[in-house]
């Protein structure tokens, strides 16, 4: 697809209505989804409650939108951009093209401009696999870059950065080296690195928890655990585990619960299993010799043991598939 169009569907007076609300980063406001907003249109439709078109670039990010801007990334003739446009009209205010120093491996399904720019009303911070973090000011103009990569990720990065405060964090899971990193939006000075060395390749964006009765905690849905680390310091506080290899999704917070929900396909450790032939099969386990096997002979010890292990993902990390 050369080209996409950005079309805001809403009718003027929604437009004004809607200027009090901003939709910040990827999913709205923590992720949730959710707006206050009312009285928005019901019906859409190509010259239906239209306010403005816009051609763009391709790309699979999301739009921030605060204030007067609408900020999104896009990717054209193998060059990498963060565009703002103005939000009642759809103009072009800048494009900036990104560094790309390398080109990550994806599936055809994704694209090199997938995680959504995070904005704090006056700045936009964007993060592109092939390069790392990137922060521009009002005008387009560079405030700070950080290199990060490459990542060993085969299916493309879907993580977005979220910004708290003056904090800009980032989640970049990989089949290895994964890590979180929280940094100073104003000058690109890393405040924490915490690294996760039983997460795979994820595509989770993270969502902040505040308790009633302590600190401000990220939440993250990983390889087989959902994590939260104190803001501040990136301490793990605690998990839970049970979760897939693969995580896409993005948690839902409501007060104090937690809702996420994950897919367990035949990739994951254990769901593919090379079943050996029934003459193999009898040679190994076919403790009586009687050419049958039974349940209790099937179940080999040493199988079970390495199962056990898998489960205490806090005690032992993870299992690869190999060492199943």
């Amino acid at each position: 697809m050369p080209s996409r169009r950005l079309t805001l569907t809403l009718p003027v007076l929604t437009a004004m209505l809607l200027a009090a609300s901003d939709w910040p980063q990827f999913r709205g406001p923590n992720a949730s989804g959710v707006s206050g907003e009312t009285r928005l249109p019901t019906e859409f439709g190509p010259d239906r409650n239209v306010v403005w078109k816009t051609a763009l670039p391709s790309g699979h990010s999301s739009p921030a939108i605060a204030g007067d801007k609408i900020f999104l990334t896009a990717v054209e003739n193998e060059k990498i951009f963060t565009i703002a446009l103005n939000r009642a009209t759809g103009q072009i205010l800048w494009r900036r093209e990104a560094p790309r120093p390398r080109k990550q491996e994806h599936k055809p399904e994704n694209s090199p401009a997938s995680p959504t720019p995070a904005t704090d009303g006056r700045n936009v911070y964007a993060f592109f696999a092939d390069f790392g973090l990137l922060a521009y000011g009002p005008d387009g103009n560079e405030l700070w870059r950080m290199a990060l990569g490459p990542f060993s990720n085969p299916f493309g990065h879907g993580a977005s950065p979220i910004l708290s405060g003056d904090t800009l964090l980032m989640v970049c899971d990989q089949d290895i080296g994964s890590f979180l990193l929280a940094i100073d939006k104003k000058t690109g000075r890393i405040l924490w690195r915490t690294e996760r060395p039983y997460a795979q390749r994820g595509y989770s964006t993270p969502v902040l928890y505040q308790p009633s009765n302590g600190s401000l905690q990220i939440i993250i849905a990983g390889s087989y655990r959902l994590t939260g680390y104190d803001f501040k310091t990136g301490k793990e506080l605690w998990w839970v585990r049970g979760l897939p290899w693969q995580v896409k999704p993005t948690p839902v917070l409501a007060g104090d619960v937690v809702y996420f929900v994950t897919w367990s396909g035949e990739s994951d450790p254990g769901q593919q299993e090379i079943v050996p032939s029934f003459e193999e099969a009898l040679a190994k386990f076919d403790l009586n010799k009687d050419g049958r096997l039974s349940k209790d002979e099937i179940v080999d010890p040493r199988a079970k043991a390495r199962f056990d292990e898998y489960l205490d993902l806090d005690r032992t990390g993870f299992l690869e598939e190999r060492d199943w």
